[in-house]
């Protein structure tokens, strides 16, 4: 798509949150985005002449005045999506916003999907893939660090290390190319030493996005944790607790916790959402049943688990199919004992932690023990993170092992055509990462996740 295209629509949305306030925005963009606002706004004097001003005017609908406000006119290339941009702001009721909305949709414009705008600015070339993703990031981060985080690939830090990476495969491309095409000619034989040293390079700049990049996603998404246990452990205690609020209902009725709850806190700055899950055990009562189902699927999509173990009477029947994710064992109730337990072998090598959920006691050695297994040190650096999602960090793992499989190669003498096969799937996996190939339906997820008016 290319800025102003005669066949692109021209797009509008309100920019600012829903809700009353003292100022709204509303955003138009595409080929007619200044005569689609020309038609209802009026200036007291003459036409703002400069670009990228803020400039005073009278906003009409249905020919009558309805509100004084700035208008603000980016011209393409130099603007957002890289379209000619129109942005009103005027005050910010909701339904005065939506009367002028309304007023620009009758006047020849289109209402924006979500992430329309920021997709815009995409196709456009104004911004990478991992700019865009981290736009949403960082408009829905929670805490500092994850702001600092998002904004870090808003800034491009994430794009300039792979292009950095691209040019080095590249460069080894061309060469094992240009010694495949000239096979024979002793004089473009293939500098083996030359290449290895480029690629063990390169090697070394993509590991630790991919060493780090498991963390890097709790960093910028923050970390999911369930409370899981047999009925009566001190689950429901636990979470309320930990959210500082009477979350879950606590009695000594086995079974009153039916279904998934959940809530956050923040541990050195990152989120940890808990989720408190129905206890496990064999049952026929139908809602019981579905509720213990649920608590697997949280447990399955937990980055950590709680076991929480009665010290009066413990349980260490956990699931095997728990076993593949990390485990933390809690022992609760330490008020009421000080029975000093003998783990069986098969949890003996999980990492533990000693509370009462009903006094408060080691609360605060728990939230250290979580951040400590998922994170490690509370002296990360964010600059050190930066894969931001999923999709990157596979990419990231495809590009890695493609290229650890290139340098084998070499070392092993193995035929040019053998290692150019590798360094295009690196390049392949590089170029995924950025978006320089992603296939339309990829995009649309990413983008349909987005507010309105982004």
């Amino acid at each position: 798509m290319k800025p102003n295209q005669p066949n692109v629509s021209t797009i509008a949305a309100i920019a600012t949150a829903p809700g009353d306030g003292a100022i709204g925005i509303i955003r138009i963009s595409g080929p007619k985005a200044l005569v689609v606002a020309k038609k209802m706004v009026r200036f007291k004097h003459s036409p703002p002449q400069k670009v990228q001003t803020l400039t005073r005017c009278s906003i009409f609908c249905k020919g009558k005045p309805v509100d004084k406000g700035m208008i603000a006119i980016f011209k393409a290339p130099k603007s957002y999506t890289g379209e000619d941009v129109v942005e009103l702001f005027c005050h910010g009721g909701w339904r005065l916003l939506n009367l002028i909305l309304e007023e620009i949709l009758k006047n020849g414009a289109k209402l924006a999907e979500p992430g329309e705008f920021t997709k815009r600015a995409f196709l456009n070339g104004k911004i990478d893939l991992t700019q865009a993703e981290s736009i949403m990031d960082l408009v829905h981060a929670p805490t500092l660090q994850m702001a600092q985080s998002a904004f870090q690939q808003v800034n491009g830090e994430l794009y300039q290390a792979i292009v950095t990476l691209k040019k080095e495969i590249g460069f080894a491309l061309s060469m094992v190319n240009a010694s495949i095409d000239f096979e024979g000619d002793d004089q473009v034989s293939l500098d083996r030493k030359g290449i290895i040293t480029r690629l063990q390079n390169a090697y070394a700049q993509l590991k630790p996005l991919v060493e780090h990049s498991e963390m890097s996603l709790l960093i910028h998404h923050g970390m999911k944790v369930s409370i899981i246990g047999p009925p009566n452990v001190g689950k429901s205690s636990l979470i309320n607790i930990l959210l500082k609020e009477e979350k879950a209902i606590v009695h000594d009725q086995e079974g009153t916790t039916r279904d998934v709850l959940n809530g956050a806190i923040l541990i050195h700055g990152l989120r940890v959402d808990f989720f408190d899950t129905a206890g496990l055990r064999e049952t026929q009562e139908v809602v019981e049943n579905e509720g213990v189902k649920r608590s697997f699927i949280a447990a399955e999509q937990s980055d950590l688990i709680l076991w929480v173990v009665d010290m009066k009477k413990p349980n260490y029947q956990i699931p095997d199919s728990l076993f593949n994710k990390k485990i933390l064992l809690v022992f609760n109730k330490i008020d009421l004992t000080n029975f000093q337990n003998i783990l069986p072998p098969h949890v003996v090598h999980l990492p533990t932690c000693r509370i009462s959920a009903l006094q408060g006691k080691g609360i605060d050695v728990l939230k250290e023990k979580i951040f400590e297994i998922l994170i490690g040190s509370k002296n990360y650096k964010v600059e050190d993170h930066l894969i931001a999602n999923l999709r990157q960090k596979q990419a990231a793992e495809t590009a890695a092992q493609a290229l650890k499989q290139a340098i084998e190669k070499t070392l092993l003498g193995e035929k040019e055509e053998m290692i150019a096969e590798e360094l295009h799937i690196v390049s392949f996996a590089l170029n995924e990462i950025v978006g320089y190939i992603s296939p339309e339906e990829i995009l649309d997820e990413i983008f349909k996740r987005f507010c309105l008016g982004k």
